[in-house]
């Protein structure tokens, strides 16, 4: 059974601590090596991905590309059932990895019971005239899930602005965007899967929730580090890493 995004939700367990499990801790181990080839991953890529980085992935996890964010959940649905991955995750093609660990970053967080990992996502650097003053800095260190003034759900983006840290120490987040994530296996098939929609952002926060629900953490990985190249068009996208008015939050938040 899906779980909506709630305003009940959030009031029962408080804005920010969605599901947080009460004397849990709020950072978890930080990893401390790449992950051992055992562990069987497969990514769906969202989008028609980069030759460069695209082929990097593909030399170690099962690759699988679809043009349209509403054909992950079937995509994942036919790896798991011919590869039997251990780890499922999706990559939006906008989003370039800053080296060529973050995937084994991620995986390493996943220790049992933290089920879902996401990255430090940061603004490119653009030159020239196409600069701006966010370039560089932190796009989303995960989502936090508030209530606004109006009492509706709605998600920000942790320390957006900020400087990045990627030395910092993993810490557990309510949820995280499109760009990039990466599930256990059992606990992404016990929670239901994505919801079908074109819109990633809202999938991925949406099934963060379920996952949180059933006692599941989620961590931000400061040292796995994407770039996310999407453009953003209007100050509220600096704000919120999903639009509080579009019509895929629209059909989750109720």
């Amino acid at each position: 059974e899906r779980l909506a995004l709630s305003a009940g939700a959030l009031r029962r367990t408080g804005p920010g601590r969605l599901n947080r499990r009460a004397g849990a801790p709020a950072v978890a181990p930080e990893p401390t090596a790449l992950p051992t080839p055992a562990r069987r991953v497969a990514v769906v890529v969202v989008g028609g991905p980069d030759a460069g980085w695209a082929s990097i992935l593909r030399s170690a996890v099962e690759v699988t590309c679809v043009n349209d964010a509403a054909a992950v959940r079937t995509a994942l649905t036919r790896a798991m059932a011919t590869s039997a991955p251990d780890v499922v995750g999706v990559v939006s093609a906008t989003t370039e990895p800053r080296d060529p660990g973050w995937l084994g970053r991620l995986a390493l967080a996943l220790d049992g019971s933290a089920v879902a990992a996401v990255p430090l996502v940061v603004h490119p650097h653009r030159c020239g005239p196409r600069a701006t003053a966010h370039d560089g800095r932190v796009r989303s260190a995960g989502v936090e899930l508030r209530l606004d003034s109006d009492g509706k759900p709605v998600a920000e983006s942790r320390e957006a602005g900020a400087v990045p840290t990627p030395d910092a120490s993993v810490v557990e987040v309510d949820a995280g965007s499109g760009a990039a994530l990466l599930v256990d296996r059992a606990a992404y098939e016990a929670a239901g899967g994505l919801m079908a929609t074109e819109d990633l952002d809202t999938a991925v926060v949406e099934l963060c929730v379920r996952l949180r629900s059933q006692g599941g953490r989620v961590v931000m990985v400061p040292g796995a580090v994407m770039v996310d190249h999407r453009p953003v068009r209007t100050r509220r996208e600096l704000r919120f890493a999903v639009d509080p008015v579009g019509p895929g939050w629209a059909s989750a938040a109720r």
